[in-house]
């Protein structure tokens, strides 16, 4: 018999729809199923605009495969080649990437 886990508000956020989320973040993490473009829309007004982090908010993401075309509209980013880091089949293909928030929208922070 499984014990219920308590409710986390991360939980409660990935089990919605991202029009419904009227917050913002620091950084938004995915595994990418979708394209970046895509993933970039659904992200648009959900980033804070002041950091306090070491690096930019922005948008973290799991993707695989070659990435050379989804990305060549989109001029700031960075990719981490995880199998680079790990030996195991499953990350041969894997990449971290990560955009800076790439909106013009600012908080009134």
């Amino acid at each position: 018999r499984s014990t219920p886990k308590p409710s986390s508000a991360a939980s409660d956020v990935y089990k919605r729809q991202a029009k419904d989320i009227l917050d913002k973040y620091d950084f938004i993490l995915n595994r990418a199923v979708s394209s970046t473009e895509n993933i970039l829309s659904l992200c648009k007004n959900k980033l804070c605009f002041k950091s306090f982090n070491k690096i930019e908010n922005g948008i973290i993401c799991l993707k695989g495969g070659d990435l050379k075309r989804e990305l060549i509209n989109i001029k700031d980013f960075d990719i981490i080649k995880l199998n680079e880091i790990f030996s195991e089949p499953f990350f041969e293909t894997k990449k971290i990437l990560y955009i800076p928030s790439p909106y013009i929208h600012r908080d009134n922070v």
